[in-house]
């Protein structure tokens, strides 16, 4: 708590108890079951909605076929990775970009 300008002894018990990395590594296992998820999810949407075919494909500036799901799902890897970034520990980092 060197932010708050806390004595250590103070904070008992501790907060964590020597958990943290069990902590971690759940919260590593939730990301991965939610970004599988999401993407069976996502993948699930755009294969009903391209064989309902309401409306023609997307057409980019190139005159390249593209869906809006993959730019949703490269916005979720996106924001868990932004997210691990910000957690300052590399290994939620490194797992989080792997999976």
């Amino acid at each position: 708590m060197k932010e708050l300008n806390v004595p250590s002894d103070l904070l008992e018990p501790p907060l964590l108890d020597g958990k943290e990395q069990s902590l971690i590594e759940d919260y590593l296992q939730l990301i991965i079951k939610k970004l599988d998820e999401w993407s069976a999810n996502l993948l699930k949407t755009e294969l009903a909605d391209f064989t309902k075919r309401e409306e023609p494909p997307e057409i980019d500036n190139d005159g390249l076929y593209g869906a809006q799901g993959a730019v949703i799902l490269f916005q979720m890897v996106n924001q868990q990775v932004d997210l691990a970034t910000e957690s300052g520990q590399g290994a939620i980092l490194a797992r989080v970009v792997s999976e």
